[in-house]
């Protein structure tokens, strides 16, 4: 006779319970994607571009040069996450989403790398916000993540043997974070979560610091730029969203809600050329501290770019200061002329500032030669700038690009400490 168990045979159910103990289990895996082609990292520790001119493509293989330096990616992390169903078994999925290991701490310090891709960017199937109030899983568009949830209250039911992988982009943008993913679902009408790391360690993100600093960008060719930070914040869509399959997506409320990384008015800053982090011994470093020096002219101050010479010093030779010192002092009387364009004509009643917006340095290899490096005691450099006129009310000149950029060619000598100065630069370009 056999013994009955909440209305089951004890013998049979012993039976089914060994044959689930013997089916396979669904396997889920998560791990940086190695096909990233744009994005950008933060190394720990402040580097020059000389000292990594020597890494062919810090961009290979997801980054893996800049893991193995210990770096962190900014903004936005892409995370491949492959679902392996188990035979015969019903796997279905309901979420993913972030759970954050620890304390929130500030956005990384250290040297920006950027990777700028020539092709297509990387499609996203799923974003995860870090700095949302949920951390759900979000559509991914073309054109960014969106603000609508993946699943909305449907499973995703996984094919029986058919490994799937989902693309999934983690953003922070306000803080950093350790993070594990977690998959929750069922098997066969049993729920189950599934918790994702690196290996045996969370998941790492940087958010976004505050204000301009130098990056040193890859795309085919090393560079060094000075550029704003908020560049790196997480692309999110906020109209017109279109899927991977090009299908119009609704945008939600909080979409329209979204705070924005750049002030409506801008503020005139209080410091006659913004804070600057230069590594002395570094020629492109002290390029650009340069070239930002002397491109941040104030009207309620300055007549013009002339009255930034002194502000210059500290990254010019002596020589070459004296030299402009002379051409200065020779224009002392000088009055501005009436511009032709109605923007330039508005630069002084309305005591406008400029903002420069980005530099970028490379090396001037038509007058140094292919084999220079960054490190001869003589650098030859070419240094792009672009910047902005703005007003306190919100003006902005609208001007066509060309008078909002210039180019110059510079030359940069070693000092006998090791640090190095602008000695000379193309006339036309160095007239102040």
């Amino acid at each position: 006779m056999l013994l009955l168990l909440v209305g089951v045979p004890v013998g049979l159910f012993t039976a089914r319970l060994q044959d689930d103990l013997g089916k396979e289990e669904p396997r889920f895996t998560a791990r940086y994607s190695t096909v990233m082609t744009d994005g950008s990292f933060v190394l720990p520790t402040t580097v020059a571009l000389s000292s990594v001119e020597g890494v062919t493509n810090p961009c290979d293989e997801g980054w893996k040069w800049a893991r193995q330096q210990g770096a962190v990616d900014i903004g936005t992390s892409r995370i491949d996450v492959e679902a392996v169903p188990a035979k015969d078994r019903t796997v279905a999925i309901r979420n993913i989403r972030t759970e954050i290991v620890g304390t929130p701490r500030p956005p990384e310090k250290g040297t920006v790398v950027t990777c700028r891709a020539q092709g297509e960017g990387t499609a996203v199937d799923v974003g995860l916000d870090l700095d949302g109030p949920t951390h759900s899983a979000l559509k991914g568009t073309v054109n960014g993540v969106s603000y609508l949830p993946y699943f909305d209250d449907r499973f995703h039911f996984l094919e029986n043997q058919q490994p799937e992988l989902f693309k999934v982009t983690a953003m922070a943008a306000e803080q950093s974070y350790d993070y594990v993913i977690k998959v929750e679902g069922s098997v066969d009408g049993k729920d189950r979560t599934w918790t994702l790391k690196d290996g045996d360690k969370p998941f790492r993100i940087s958010g976004v610091r505050k204000g301009h600093a130098n990056h040193l960008v890859f795309a085919g060719i090393w560079t060094t730029e000075y550029t704003d930070e908020a560049l790196l914040r997480p692309a999110r869509c906020t109209d017109k969203c279109q899927d991977q399959d090009g299908k119009l997506l609704p945008v939600p409320p909080a979409a329209a809600a979204a705070p924005s990384a750049v002030p409506a008015v801008p503020k005139r800053p209080d410091a006659a050329a913004p804070p600057l982090t230069v590594i002395q011994r570094d020629a492109e470093s002290v390029a650009i501290a340069w070239a930002v020096t002397r491109s941040s002219v104030d009207i309620s101050r300055d007549k013009g770019r002339i009255d930034a010479l002194p502000r210059t010093k500290p990254y010019v030779t002596g020589q070459l200061y004296a030299r402009q010192l002379a051409t200065r002092e020779a224009n002392k009387d000088y009055e501005p002329d009436n511009p032709v364009e109605a923007w330039a004509r508005e630069l002084y009643p309305r005591k406008a500032w400029t903002q420069v917006r980005s530099v970028r340095v490379r090396m001037d290899t038509t007058r140094s030669g292919p084999k220079a490096l960054l490190t001869d005691p003589s650098v030859d450099l070419e240094v792009e700038v672009w910047f902005d006129w703005l007003a306190d009310d919100g003006w902005k000149a609208d001007a066509d690009p060309a008078d909002l950029k210039y180019s110059v060619s510079i030359t940069l000598e070693r000092q006998p400490d090791g640090t190095y100065l602008v000695s000379g630069c193309e006339e036309s370009g160095c007239t102040f």
